[in-house]
């Protein structure tokens, strides 16, 4: 039998887009009959028997503070963890102390302290597992560096997934973090066995810069499961309101600033509602509680299978970009569930022909989300044919058994 060590930071965790994509791979590698173990950071729900899952807390205090905030927030099992917990509970109170002393190191959001909390439990279980290859996987890069090791240590094959690229353009918060971000990079590309971009503009785009290590650079779309369970929709009533839901959280460039003003700028007597499901930065939602608009209702955040759930009911879906460079090389990991749900979607991206390539072949629509004149001239075709534009909507085949197979592909030419 096969196997595989999977180490990423973020894993079975409802809600969450980074988490939710690995859980998509793992359970299609389960499907074929590979045995996985999964290193996650110590905040995740625990997978079931079929999954070797060990759940590991990071050693630096604010780290582990994190997550222990994360696992009382989502009221993961604590009962069968007491040393864990008592562990955890410890650094958040030296983390209280250290904030009183004004002592704020390493109180990033990067987790990167967890890289020796997985390198441990990796150097602890590897030499009795001898696996086919490592997968490493986001959120934070901590799982790529811990993997990078373990990969030397024990001689294993790595293959290394950056859901979104670490450098480019708007991305960093700051100059040190840029150029710390380009180190980590480098050491990443040079190292791994194989890098995994989840667009082509990324990988493109790394294969120019890292020129030594193309011949090791790819990418996989990662696709999203289709659920057996969603049923399709009834035709949409001819007067009722057309119901837009955004799924997903907003925050900077990422918000619905352009489409609200494009709406508003439409005859008032235009019949729709918009729902919004996810975490909205404080910012944005001054922004749109002061539209005063009754249409636009707000419902917080709600797990991956209830949201998927919310977009059958949705008449159109909206995939909202950052309206930064940032946006050129990622596509947002809810695109996939979108295709999967026999409903419109209406792209507001950004300077990525990648994904307008893929809404357009699958019958959706793009607009600039810098243009409220695009938004609003998408808008009225919406509102005036949708039900011919429904009609077009093609079958997506970007799930994740299609995401397998190039990973095996990739393993093998190695």
């Amino acid at each position: 039998m096969k196997k595989i060590l999977v180490i990423s930071h973020m894993a079975n965790i409802p809600g969450c887009c980074q988490a939710e994509w690995i859980d998509d791979r793992i359970y299609e590698f389960l499907k074929r009959e590979y045995q996985i173990t999964v290193i996650s950071g110590s905040h995740c729900f625990k997978y079931k028997h079929e999954i070797k899952h060990y759940r590991v807390p990071s050693i630096l205090p604010y780290e582990a503070k994190a997550e222990l905030n994360e696992i009382e927030s989502m009221k993961i099992d604590i009962k069968s963890r007491p040393i864990t917990i008592f562990y955890l509970r410890c650094m958040r109170f030296i983390s209280k102390l250290l904030d009183r002393l004004n002592i704020s190191l390493f109180k990033g959001e990067g987790r990167w302290f967890w890289m020796f909390s997985s390198l441990a439990m990796g150097l602890k279980i590897m030499p009795f597992k001898n696996y086919n290859f490592i997968y490493t996987t986001g959120g934070p890069a901590s799982a790529h560096l811990s993997g990078i090791l373990l990969s030397k240590i024990f001689r294993t094959k790595l293959i290394v997934e950056l859901q979104d690229p670490l450098t480019g353009e708007d991305i960093g918060r700051n100059r040190w973090t840029i150029k710390g971000l380009k180190i980590v990079e480098k050491f990443i590309v040079s190292n791994a066995t194989n890098i995994v971009y989840a667009t082509k503009n990324a990988s493109l785009s790394a294969k120019e810069y890292y020129p030594k290590w193309k011949h090791k650079i790819d990418f996989i779309y990662p696709g999203a499961k289709k659920l057996k369970t969603l049923k399709k929709q009834s035709p949409k009533q001819k007067n009722k309101p057309i119901n837009f839901s955004y799924i997903g959280s907003l925050y900077q460039t990422r918000n619905l600033d352009n489409f609200f003003s494009a709406l508003q700028e439409l005859s008032p007597e235009r019949e729709y509602e918009v729902n919004l499901y996810g975490w909205i930065a404080e910012d944005i939602l001054e922004r749109i509680i002061k539209l005063e608009n009754p249409k636009i209702k707000i419902h917080g955040m709600i797990p991956r299978e209830q949201a998927i759930a919310n977009s059958q009911k949705a008449d159109i879906l909206l995939l909202v970009q950052h309206t930064d460079r940032r946006s050129s090389k990622t596509i947002p990991f809810k695109l996939y569930d979108y295709l999967n749900s026999g409903n419109i979607i209406f792209g507001l991206t950004y300077m990525n022909q990648e994904i307008d390539q893929i809404l357009e072949t699958h019958g959706h629509i793009t607009s600039d989300a810098s243009s409220v004149e695009q938004i609003k001239e998408n808008l009225t075709r919406v509102f005036k044919d949708f039900k011919r534009m429904k009609n077009n909507i093609k079958e997506s085949e970007l799930i994740p058994s299609t995401a397998v197979n190039r990973m095996e592909k990739i393993v093998t030419d190695v």
